[in-house]
Protein backbone atom coordinates (compact mmCIF):
# COMPACT_ATOMS: atom_id res chain seq x y z
CA UNK A 1 0.00 0.00 0.00
CA UNK A 2 1.15 3.50 -0.81
CA UNK A 3 -0.24 6.92 -0.09
CA UNK A 4 -0.77 9.62 -2.69
CA UNK A 5 2.27 11.43 -1.26
CA UNK A 6 4.42 8.30 -1.54
CA UNK A 7 3.40 7.83 -5.19
CA UNK A 8 4.10 11.50 -5.85
CA UNK A 9 7.59 11.18 -4.40
CA UNK A 10 8.23 7.89 -6.20
CA UNK A 11 7.08 9.08 -9.64
CA UNK A 12 7.83 12.79 -9.52
CA UNK A 13 4.22 13.49 -10.55
CA UNK A 14 2.17 16.07 -8.68
CA UNK A 15 -1.49 16.82 -8.09
CA UNK A 16 -3.76 16.34 -11.06
CA UNK A 17 -1.14 14.58 -13.17
CA UNK A 18 -0.69 11.82 -10.60
CA UNK A 19 -4.41 11.63 -9.91
CA UNK A 20 -5.05 11.14 -13.64
CA UNK A 21 -2.79 8.08 -13.77
CA UNK A 22 -4.04 6.62 -10.50
CA UNK A 23 -7.60 6.98 -11.76
CA UNK A 24 -6.71 5.11 -14.97
CA UNK A 25 -5.22 2.29 -12.91
CA UNK A 26 -8.35 2.18 -10.71
CA UNK A 27 -10.66 2.25 -13.74
CA UNK A 28 -8.74 -0.72 -15.17
CA UNK A 29 -9.03 -2.66 -11.91
CA UNK A 30 -5.26 -2.73 -11.36
CA UNK A 31 -5.30 -0.81 -8.07
CA UNK A 32 -7.93 0.21 -5.55
CA UNK A 33 -8.20 2.92 -2.96
CA UNK A 34 -8.95 2.00 0.66
CA UNK A 35 -11.15 5.03 1.39
CA UNK A 36 -11.95 8.24 -0.45
CA UNK A 37 -8.67 9.75 0.75
CA UNK A 38 -6.89 6.54 1.73
CA UNK A 39 -3.94 4.53 0.56
CA UNK A 40 -3.80 2.77 -2.78
CA UNK A 41 -3.07 -0.93 -3.12
CA UNK A 42 -2.53 -3.30 -6.02
CA UNK A 43 -5.27 -5.78 -6.88
CA UNK A 44 -4.80 -9.44 -7.74
CA UNK A 45 -5.27 -8.54 -11.42
CA UNK A 46 -2.67 -5.78 -11.15
CA UNK A 47 -0.25 -8.09 -9.40
CA UNK A 48 -0.60 -10.79 -12.08
CA UNK A 49 0.04 -8.23 -14.83
CA UNK A 50 3.05 -6.89 -12.96
CA UNK A 51 4.43 -10.43 -12.62
CA UNK A 52 3.94 -11.02 -16.35
CA UNK A 53 5.73 -7.80 -17.26
CA UNK A 54 8.58 -8.74 -14.94
CA UNK A 55 8.90 -12.14 -16.65
CA UNK A 56 8.97 -10.50 -20.09
CA UNK A 57 11.58 -7.98 -18.95
CA UNK A 58 13.71 -10.72 -17.39
CA UNK A 59 13.58 -12.84 -20.53
CA UNK A 60 14.70 -9.87 -22.63
CA UNK A 61 17.58 -9.18 -20.25
CA UNK A 62 18.77 -12.78 -20.27
CA UNK A 63 19.27 -12.99 -24.04
CA UNK A 64 21.95 -10.38 -24.88
CA UNK A 65 22.83 -12.00 -28.21
CA UNK A 66 19.29 -11.61 -29.49
CA UNK A 67 19.12 -8.00 -28.30
CA UNK A 68 22.54 -7.29 -29.83
CA UNK A 69 21.48 -8.81 -33.16
CA UNK A 70 18.31 -6.73 -33.24
CA UNK A 71 20.25 -3.59 -32.42
CA UNK A 72 22.87 -4.36 -35.10
CA UNK A 73 20.10 -4.94 -37.63
CA UNK A 74 18.42 -1.64 -36.75
CA UNK A 75 21.75 0.21 -36.97
CA UNK A 76 22.49 -1.35 -40.37
CA UNK A 77 19.05 -0.37 -41.62
CA UNK A 78 19.53 3.22 -40.43
CA UNK A 79 22.97 3.39 -42.05
CA UNK A 80 21.55 2.15 -45.39
CA UNK A 81 18.80 4.77 -45.27
CA UNK A 82 21.35 7.49 -44.55
CA UNK A 83 23.54 6.33 -47.45
CA UNK A 84 20.56 6.07 -49.84
CA UNK A 85 18.08 8.80 -48.81
CA UNK A 86 16.05 8.26 -51.98
CA UNK A 87 14.98 4.88 -50.56
CA UNK A 88 13.39 6.55 -47.53
CA UNK A 89 9.68 7.21 -47.84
Amino acid sequence: MKSFSAFSELTGLRGGNLLFHLQKLMDSGLILQQHERGDYMITEKGFRILQGLNEIYSSLQSSPLQNSSKQDSAENSLQKRQENPELTI
